[in-house]
């Protein structure tokens, strides 16, 4: 008896592919969890070209998350897109009939900023509130591990007609910092010096 073969062609679904689109930095693989989970619609190689027209089109499925936060490299990857969101069955290329999406993720590292503070040097004392108008504002950001080099301030002596003296800027705590992961904070002491009253001799000429 002679054996009867039947064709059955093989349904296939599309699959996801995550890349780095940054030079030198490896993908996180845990951005793999990313990938869409959902149930897509089946297609074979043999009817690619006689699907209806509008039920004939594969189309891209987002991340569930469209950013990650690499603690490991302290940045963040944030996906750019897939090669491209949606295409024709009958365009698929017959290369092991792949229905697969390419999505590039690129790497944003972490950046930190600078901040100041000023306080007296006398704890007795509290420093006038129109000093810290003098707190500079840089608006720079920094990576992880940068140098840093503290900014004067707008004004470095300030005279208090309410406590009667003179406030003067001695300096920050340091010079210059590291960035380690968070942001840097420069602390500047002022010193307050008491105005001496002035003593006034009138001469009397007889």
């Amino acid at each position: 008896m002679p054996l009867t073969f039947t064709f059955k062609p093989v349904p296939r679904k599309p699959t996801y592919e995550f890349v780095s689109g940054t030079a030198g930095k490896s993908l996180p693989a845990e951005i793999n969890n990313l990938k869409p989970v959902y149930e897509p619609s089946e297609w074979t190689y043999m009817d690619r070209k006689t699907y209806p027209k509008g039920k004939d089109i594969v189309q891209a499925v987002k991340p569930l998350n469209g950013s990650y936060y690499d603690a490991a490299n302290d940045g963040t990857w944030h996906f750019k897109g897939y090669d491209f969101d949606k295409k024709p069955v009958s365009d698929w290329e017959h290369d092991g009939w792949n229905l697969k999406f390419t999505g590039t993720w690129t790497f944003t590292p972490g950046t930190y900023p600078e901040n100041y503070k000023f306080v007296s040097k006398d704890p007795s004392l509290s420093l006038p509130e129109e000093i810290t108008t003098y707190i500079p504002s840089t608006g720079k950001n920094y990576s992880n591990g940068d140098t840093v080099l503290a900014t004067a301030p707008l004004k470095t002596t300030y005279m208090d007609f309410v406590n009667k003296g003179t406030w003067k800027f001695e300096g920050y705590d340091a010079g210059s910092k590291v960035v380690n992961k968070d942001a840097v904070l420069f602390t500047g002491t002022w010193s307050f010096t008491p105005h001496r009253d002035k003593v006034v001799s009138i001469l009397t000429l007889q």
